[in-house]
């Protein structure tokens, strides 16, 4: 039997923080669905500063972050493969 803990390690370790992270957002969510949707009045302004605050968000610059993270994350997994192709044998 070949039995790696190491890889067993960073597959939990894997599990364990995806789990930890998809807890947490849908907990945060969930906490700034409630704070904006409340009754009170200093909420409506809060909302309408937000309104505000993503009509001006620079959208061409938006772009170009987002095509930055999608070349990069395009480059990692060129690593990636590249990597499980040497430590295949090729």
């Amino acid at each position: 039997m070949d039995f790696d803990l190491f890889i067993f390690w960073r597959g939990l370790l894997t599990i364990a923080v995806a789990c930890y992270c998809g807890v947490l957002m849908i907990d945060r969510a969930v906490g700034w669905w409630r704070v904006l949707h409340g009754s009170e009045r200093h909420w409506g302004y809060v909302r309408k500063y937000l309104v505000i605050q993503l009509l001006r968000v620079g959208w061409r610059d938006m772009r170009w972050e987002l095509t930055q993270i999608v070349l990069w994350l395009g480059m990692l997994g060129a690593v990636v493969a590249a990597h499980g192709w040497v430590a295949g044998g090729g």
